[in-house]
């Protein structure tokens, strides 16, 4: 079964509703990923990679454990994937194998992690942010853009440390949250308000520009050199000249205060990747010897 398993790794992208009913389909800040078991009989394009069979499977883990990130080892997408599992299991069109495969991954993920990286991944885009905010802002103020798995776990981390406002295009989503935590909202997109606020951290994610030269410019002489926007959507939805020195960050930015790993988390990175390598290995032979199983018990008439 293992062997039928295909990826489709594409630049981040929003992916039409209901084209790809029976996959498994995830968008992150780097990558977009379909998983099936079958081939896409039709071209996706120029910049999307093809995966199959073990190799595939191993890079499924290396994604999920965060190998493949630009932060490595960070925890964030460990919930993208289980919210992006969350939406296949209630689909109409779900392929009960490919379900097998991915809890199969969720548990070689927790493994991995375990074994190999504890400890690693505790530099995230979250922590990286919260770390930004309090070295680089004297403002108690928060606001964060955007209502899915990165913007509840910034909510998660700075609520005790800031006093939390919150704007999403997910209304229901917005009161959910806001029953969960308690923090004021500002409805969406009233950017006149959203520039009152100093620290700005954005999860939006879109090909439009929402906060442009001119919103920076407001922004910028309402709070003086003492704001942050921090800008962590993909693609991003900010078009300004400024820069760190001005306060504002961008997904690059966030990669690069972490590109520096010592010597041992590089050790641990090694280990990690030849785990992996073994996993791969043992989820072929699992898989084979169940299809063989299941093929057995089908002659034998059981």
């Amino acid at each position: 079964m293992l062997s039928c398993l295909n990826i489709y790794n594409m630049p981040p992208v929003e992916l039409p509703r209901n084209l790809f009913e029976g996959f498994f389909t995830i968008t992150t800040c780097q990558r977009t990923l379909i998983v099936g078991l079958e081939d896409i009989k039709y071209p996706l394009g120029p910049n999307v990679i093809h995966i199959k069979g073990s190799e595939a499977y191993g890079y499924l883990l290396e994604t999920i454990t965060g190998l493949k990130s630009q932060v490595l080892a960070e925890n964030e997408i460990v919930c993208q994937f289980k919210h992006a599992f969350k939406s296949y299991l209630e689909s109409s069109k779900r392929d009960g194998r490919l379900i097998t495969i991915l809890e199969k991954l969720f548990k070689d993920n927790k493994d991995i992690r375990s074994f190999y990286l504890k400890n690693i991944g505790q530099q995230s885009y979250t922590g990286i942010s919260k770390k930004i905010l309090l070295h680089k802002s004297s403002y108690p103020e928060v606001l964060i853009l955007g209502s899915g798995t990165l913007a509840q776990a910034l909510i998660k981390l700075l609520s005790k440390k800031f006093k939390i406002f919150l704007s999403a295009r997910n209304l229901q989503k917005v009161d959910e949250l806001t029953r969960q935590f308690n923090f004021q909202q500002i409805p969406w997109p009233m950017i006149d308000e959203f520039k009152k606020v100093p620290n700005i951290l954005s999860t939006i994610g879109a090909y439009k520009t929402y906060f442009d030269e001119s919103f920076f410019m407001d922004w910028k002489n309402l709070h003086h050199t003492k704001g942050i926007f921090i800008d962590l959507g993909s693609p991003s939805t900010i078009q300004t000249n400024l820069m760190i020195n001005d306060g504002v960050y961008r997904l690059f930015n966030i990669f690069n205060e972490c590109k520096a790993l010592s010597q041992e988390k590089e050790l641990q990175i090694i280990n990690a990747k030849n785990a992996i390598k073994n996993i791969v290995d043992k989820r072929m032979k699992y898989f084979d010897e169940a299809l063989l199983n299941h093929n057995k018990d089908i002659l034998l008439g059981i």
